[in-house]
């Protein structure tokens, strides 16, 4: 049954091709396969469509052989369907799945999109209950000029909205320095050339706010050498103590060592825990590689790796998910991220990408006024990201990837070596292009 679905899935699959700043390719397809120890399996399938260079549907399929009660029993189906607004800005994401009982698509969820000037001010969610869909969450946005300064989240109990949270933001010369949500807080400073370099975490209670831990990182000729975490230890005024530090190594402007460390206060030192090892073929990121500190042996042991390969365009092209197993690299098959993604392009001429505004993304400081400028993004979903810097003629000049995991991501982009002008970083989140800003150095 499996060989007959990936025939079948595989028919859809066009040209290799990707986006650029004026689009020459773009994603098509991604597939995903699982390993059952000889052979890749595939576990999932996912087409693209798109309308005037934005994406305008996501066709899922995933693969499931067996349930529970060993039974086989096919593929389960979903279907995302964009609705974007005259000028560009996307107005509704439908979520459909497939029944199989009355062989149609069924809305499962929606988002709404509300603008004012056209900036986001509200996100409505529903989902499938009884009835249809039904309201369940919303979140509403403030603004101050180009500032976020307020978001305020909704839920819905049947009835009327309800107070689910705000989250609060201060600025100093156009700088965040504050953000504040229910009895928490982080705080944010900057040095001298403008760059952040601590974050302060604290909670509010006994009456004050009471900083818990922080972060602060190291310059070294404008990149990032290293972040030392503290905690605080007392109880009234802060007494931090130290307790990780990572250290960042660099090859031609690229990362190539990322050590993790933990604070022993019996020896007053660092004790190495784990790293990552990159290499590159040119800038294309090629092989990442996780090793962990063995005390009693003194030496670093292997423990996985994502190895990458590229098209003609110098687009990623698969991610591969190995384990160190009999003194050598091997296909997974204990694993969190599929084994293998497979991506497929198809070829366009002549479309500008799509400025994506429902999708979080920040870039600073702009202009750069230091050797590295800073890229900020939110995703609910574990996937690999994939950024890409280039110049006004559309050449590329640096590629940094970054391994999938939900939540906040904030990436260091080393440009001081670059030449005063303007540049473009573009962000792909599972190979679907995202969105694309403009800095200049």
């Amino acid at each position: 049954m499996k060989n007959i679905y990936a025939i079948y899935f595989l028919s859809f699959i066009g040209l290799p091709a990707y986006a650029q700043t004026s689009l020459t390719e773009r994603v098509s397809a991604k597939a995903t396969y699982d390993y059952n120890g000889s052979v890749y399996e595939l576990a999932s399938f996912s087409s693209y469509s798109w309308s005037a260079g934005r994406s305008s549907r996501q066709d899922g399929v995933k693969v499931v052989l067996e349930n529970y009660d060993s039974m086989e029993r096919g593929p389960s189906l979903d279907r995302t369907i964009k609705k974007y607004n005259a000028d560009g800005t996307i107005a509704e994401s439908v979520r459909k799945d497939w029944d199989r009982t009355t062989f149609a698509w069924l809305d499962f969820s929606r988002f709404t999109y509300q603008y004012l000037d056209k900036q986001l001010v509200r996100v409505t969610e529903e989902e499938l209950r009884d009835s249809g869909l039904s309201k369940t969450r919303q979140t509403n946005y403030t603004f101050s000029g180009s500032k976020l300064v307020e978001k305020y989240q909704e839920v819905w109990n049947g009835t009327s909205w309800e107070d689910a949270g705000t989250t609060s933001y201060q600025y100093t010369a156009g700088k965040l320095i504050r953000e504040t949500w229910g009895s928490q807080m982080k705080k944010y400073s900057y040095d001298a050339s403008g760059t952040r370099n601590v974050v302060e975490y604290s909670t509010f209670k006994w009456g004050i706010w009471h900083p818990e831990t922080k972060d602060s990182t190291i310059f070294s000729g404008g990149l990032p050498a290293a972040v030392i975490g503290f905690k605080n230890v007392a109880i009234m005024d802060p007494e931090w103590e130290k307790t990780y530090r990572v250290v960042y190594s660099y090859s031609s402007g690229m990362l190539s060592e990322r050590t993790r460390s933990l604070w022993d206060k019996t020896s007053s030192d660092w004790v190495s825990e784990t790293r990552f090892v990159n290499t590159y073929s040119g800038s294309n990121l090629t092989d990442s590689m996780f090793q962990v500190w063995d005390d009693s042996a003194l030496i670093w042991q292997n423990k996985h790796r994502f190895v990458y390969t590229y098209n003609t365009n110098n687009h990623l092209s698969t991610q591969t998910w190995e384990e160190w197993r009999d003194k050598r690299w091997q296909t997974a098959i204990h694993y969190l991220e599929p084994p293998r993604t497979v991506y497929y392009y198809e070829t366009v001429l002549g479309v500008p990408e799509a400025q994506f505004a429902d999708f979080p993304v920040s870039l600073y400081p702009n202009p750069a006024n230091g050797g590295v400028v800073y890229l900020d993004y939110y995703t609910m979903q574990n996937e690999s990201g994939e950024i890409v810097l280039r110049d006004v003629s559309g050449r590329q000049v640096m590629r940094l990837s970054e391994q999938g995991s939900s939540g906040d991501h904030s990436v260091a982009l080393p440009v001081l070596d670059l030449s005063p002008g303007h540049y473009f970083v573009t962000l792909y989140l599972g190979g679907q292009y995202k969105k694309t800003l403009r800095f200049v150095r």
